[in-house]
């Protein structure tokens, strides 16, 4: 989604594409760093609408709306936003049950690549949850058993982190005692942040964690 200025006075305004569908997608964009095979089966790294543009797009939309309404400014920005907000590309569930990487149902070139940055409107954001969405929580879980457990050190405290919020603490608790196994017997350094193992606790007994977003 593009920022662009109207007249003299520098006041924003957004501009989207049409996907031909109705939905606001952006022109261009890639989910790092993942690559997927198009049509002439190539591999390529860009394409409209990647989810996790749309779902930070999403978030933006949504948290810009909050605040002007909170703090009772920019009345026309909010009311374009909210225009807007129902127009933008939505989560898409592909043919395996999984959460789509991108606009469309492309075929990655790792399918279990590291990297699963489409998930960030599950986490760290807060717009995919068992109670809201219940069937795009299960694309999400069946998202992370096609991408498997194996991984370098900060992805797998990433994993930890999701498997918490899908309320399995078993099995991040598994791919943290997994990765601490890796340090002795490697000793390759690491990047699992505290975070990791506060949600894993918060979430092994389907507590909530307070401030969403937050891990």
């Amino acid at each position: 989604m593009a920022t662009s200025f109207n007249g003299y006075d520098k006041s924003p305004s957004t501009q989207g594409i049409d996907d031909g569908e109705g939905h606001l997608v952006t022109p261009v964009g890639l989910s790092p760093e993942n690559y997927f095979i198009a049509n002439n089966k190539k591999s390529a790294p860009l394409s409209m609408g990647t989810t996790m543009d749309m779902a930070i797009i999403r978030e933006t939309f949504e948290r810009t709306i909050q605040a002007s309404e909170m703090f009772d400014v920019d009345r026309e920005l909010r009311a374009e936003l909210k225009e807007k907000l129902p127009l933008l590309l939505p989560f898409r569930i592909g043919a395996r049950g999984q959460l789509q990487e991108w606009m469309y149902d492309f075929e990655e070139r790792e399918p279990q690549h590291r990297h699963f940055s489409h998930l960030y409107g599950f986490h760290p954001g807060d717009q995919i949850n068992h109670k809201e969405t219940p069937e795009l929580f299960k694309a999400v879980a069946k998202t992370l058993e096609l991408r498997g457990d194996g991984a370098s050190g900060w992805s797998m405290g990433w994993k930890i982190n999701c498997w918490a919020r899908l309320l399995d603490g078993d099995h991040a608790f598994w791919i943290y005692s997994r990765t601490c196994r890796n340090v002795v017997a490697k000793s390759y350094g690491i990047y699992t942040p505290s975070a990791c193992i506060a949600q894993r606790l918060a979430r092994r007994k389907g507590e909530r964690i307070k401030s969403k977003g937050q891990f």
